[in-house]
């Protein structure tokens, strides 16, 4: 149920062009949070994959991650394991 309402919110916002973003923001807050909103977070994204986001969505969304690695380390030491992890637990 969670899940489909953030689906929904993220529907009305419109923005087809930019679903890349909703990864990237999703990322980056789960970075400062525990290994189980980490965790929830790769869930919706593969949740959404298919039905909201694309593989070139997610794509752009972790090449933008990778792209701020150097700034989100000085936050976030663990980012680059992080991201790594998250991208690994996405569908091929």
């Amino acid at each position: 149920m969670f899940y489909f309402t953030i689906q929904e919110s993220i529907k009305e916002l419109n923005a087809k062009k930019s679903l890349h973003k909703v990864i990237q923001v999703l990322v980056n807050v789960a970075l400062d949070r525990k290994a189980t909103v980490r965790e929830l977070s790769s869930v919706l994204i593969s949740d959404m994959y298919g039905s909201l986001l694309s593989q070139e969505d997610i794509s752009k969304g972790f090449s933008g991650l990778l792209s701020d690695l150097p700034d989100l380390t000085i936050d976030a030491p663990e980012a680059p394991e992080v991201i790594l992890l998250l991208q690994y637990r996405l569908p091929k």
